[in-house]
């Protein structure tokens, strides 16, 4: 096995349990809205789940909040001791929280105190997750040679969404070969639990994780990375968080929301629209890699926007389709424009920031995008379709991260950010 090949699974298999995980409870959403949140016997049933998965997505985004002190904790281990220390720890802590998720008691064994018990495992994953998926992206940005390194920062995505297909295909199974009552009682316990044993093994994988040469050839290394990134690179965290925009839609309004989206919307249930989630993600799997290749010779920028361009003139008319027909397949493109975004986005920001506070840099920018936007979303894109009726809610959510996002990758911008902080930096491999 080539040592590029070795460095990309000891990177990356932490990206699949923990995705493996977080996926899991997205999917299960409706399950675990019924197991850990109260019902009110005078409110109608669509009411009752209304607020449920509210709740449930609500505890979601309280976890995502603490990504950004994941990557502050974790950040400051990888650029201050090493990353390949940052990575075992994250792994290992988060495959003993999916243990501990698969044990709770439910809400009607000891009321309020369930809840409280998931948003604190909620919340560890959270803090876990905030250290560990950036961190894969730069250990392989730093031990690949630049010319192939979109195609390998990629397999990073690419990890993580073998661990959402595993995720919602062993869904798709249990919830297929079990009643709707065995699966909402046991079935979720089962999944939860094999994501933490997934994680013990995964362990193994990173025992003989090495030291990257970047990091070992640093000239100096900051006390406190963090004060380094508050103080000279304001204006790259900040562009890079708008950037990022879209690769949080992508994720958790479109990708993640969809299972749910499906079983809510035009009411298929549970185990058919797991099956239409397994089937795009599988399609991202062959896409990712492919245009990751092609970022490798354009640029990881120009692909992006091109993945904008597309979201921008497709998200309406495939919505519109998807709406008309009742058939989730017209939201076939809008996947491939996901899977352009996901081929290119882990190498664009390894640019951004120096090798002495990149770990930090790159962590807290892209957890905290993910924080506010992708855990936020899910909740929005339930609010706009069931709450406020509006049809076309995701694919307007979409649209406004891609201008977004187009315009932040613009020159224009980088000029007026530059009056406010001379700290920016243009995206470029110097600092490699």
């Amino acid at each position: 096995m080539n040592r590029n090949l070795k460095c990309s699974i000891a990177a990356i298999s932490g990206n699949f349990i923990e995705w493996y995980d977080f996926a899991l409870y997205l999917f299960l959403a409706p399950v675990i809205a019924k197991q850990f949140f109260p019902t009110a016997s005078d409110l109608a049933s669509s009411q009752i789940m209304t607020l449920s998965l509210l709740g449930t997505f609500t505890v979601h985004a309280v976890s995502f909040f603490f990504r950004p002190l994941g990557a502050l904790l974790f950040g400051h281990i990888g650029d201050v001791y090493g990353r390949s220390i940052a990575l075992r720890l994250s792994l290992s802590l988060l495959a003993a929280l999916s243990i501990v998720m698969s044990l709770l008691p439910s809400y009607q064994s000891i009321g309020m105190m369930a809840t409280v018990l998931l948003c604190l495992c909620r919340i560890g994953q959270g803090i876990c997750l905030g250290g560990e998926f950036a961190g894969s992206m730069i250990y392989l940005a730093e031990t690949i040679q630049p010319q192939k390194r979109a195609f390998f920062t990629s397999l990073s995505n690419n990890a993580s969404n073998i661990g959402i297909l595993i995720a919602a295909g062993s869904a798709s199974i249990l919830s297929y070969f079990m009643s709707d009552e065995t699966f909402s009682t046991y079935g979720y316990r089962i999944l939860f639990f094999i994501g933490g044993m997934i994680g013990v093994l995964g362990f193994a994988f990173r025992a003989d994780l090495k030291e990257t040469n970047t990091f070992i050839e640093m000239d100096q290394r900051e006390r406190l990375p963090i004060l380094s990134v508050l103080k000279h690179h304001r204006a790259t965290f900040l562009r890079l968080f708008l950037i990022l925009n879209i690769s949080a839609l992508g994720s958790y309004a479109f990708i993640g929301f969809m299972s749910t989206f499906l079983h809510q919307t035009i009411g298929l249930n549970m185990s058919k629209a797991l099956r239409y989630e397994t089937l795009f993600i599988a399609i991202t799997l062959i896409l990712v890699p492919f245009f990751a290749a092609r970022a490798d010779k354009c640029s990881p920028q120009q692909m992006l926007k091109s993945a904008c361009y597309r979201y921008i003139v497709l998200a309406i008319p495939c919505y519109f389709c998807f709406y008309t027909y009742q058939q989730p397949l017209f939201l076939l493109p809008l996947v491939a424009a996901y899977s352009m975004e996901q081929s290119c986005v882990p190498a664009l920001m390894m640019e951004y920031f120096p090798t002495s506070v990149r770990y930090t840099g790159v962590s807290i920018t892209y957890n905290t995008c993910m924080a506010f936007i992708g855990g936020l979303s899910p909740i929005l894109g339930l609010l706009l379709i069931n709450t406020w009726e509006v049809e076309y809610g995701i694919a307007c959510l979409l649209m406004f991260g891609a201008i977004i996002t187009l315009i932040s990758l613009g020159s224009t911008v980088t000029n007026v950010l530059n009056k406010f902080s001379p700290s920016l930096k243009t995206t470029d491999s110097s600092h490699f």
